[in-house]
């Protein structure tokens, strides 16, 4: 796994390291993606669901272990999607945290995949999560996604060019929006609660 240096930063506050994995301790490893997130800090909801939406999945399933990766995908490259038989190989990756904020976790390398099939979606993300941010959600539910995401994307000109500009933009919004549908679908299927929260 490629490795990173932030400076002023640690790998989930264990020590100032120049990489962005990290294994889980046993304990760790019992615990959802969710809880476990959100006991070393920061917004253990909101997280997930993006990495939902956005399909990324080499930050809390680096095993590839909750879809049907692809050839190319670096879990079967590196021949890790046989690990999800073994609970001590999980991990969590390209995660880190400031020094002088460790409450707040930064989470590197987001690159997202946009031309996943919308049943292939890796729900693992989601497990232990019973409580989603009120603000999140009435955001995804309302006619305003697709213009906050336009006005996101617009201030990195460089992605907003790689992707062909406006055309380019609104087809990956298409898919943001529907996997968005899809969210707000588990969520009211599996009864979680949607509260107000300190984000």
């Amino acid at each position: 796994m490629s490795s990173v240096s932030v400076p002023g930063t640690s790998l989930l506050g264990l020590q100032p390291v120049p990489i962005s994995c990290y294994s889980l301790s046993w304990t760790a490893r019992s615990l959802p993606f969710a809880r476990f997130l959100q006991e070393k800090g920061g917004n253990s909801q909101t997280r997930p669901s993006a990495d939902l939406c956005r399909t990324i999945y080499n930050r809390l399933d680096t095993n590839c272990c909750g879809f049907r990766p692809r050839k190319e995908d670096a879990c079967v490259r590196n021949g890790l999607k046989p690990n999800c038989d073994d609970q001590n190989s999980a991990s969590l990756a390209h995660i880190i945290q400031r020094k002088h904020d460790p409450r707040h976790l930064v989470f590197i390398d987001n690159k997202g995949f946009f031309d996943r099939s919308e049943d292939n979606l890796n729900f693992k993300l989601l497990e232990g999560i019973k409580e989603f941010p009120e603000s999140a959600v009435s955001v995804l539910k309302s006619q305003h996604l697709r213009q906050k995401l336009l006005q996101s994307l617009f201030l990195d000109r460089v992605y907003w060019e790689s992707q062909g500009g406006r055309q380019g933009i609104e087809k990956l919004i298409d898919v943001i929006e529907q996997r968005a549908r899809i969210l707000i679908t588990y969520i009211t299927a599996h009864g979680a609660e949607v509260l107000p929260m300190n984000e």
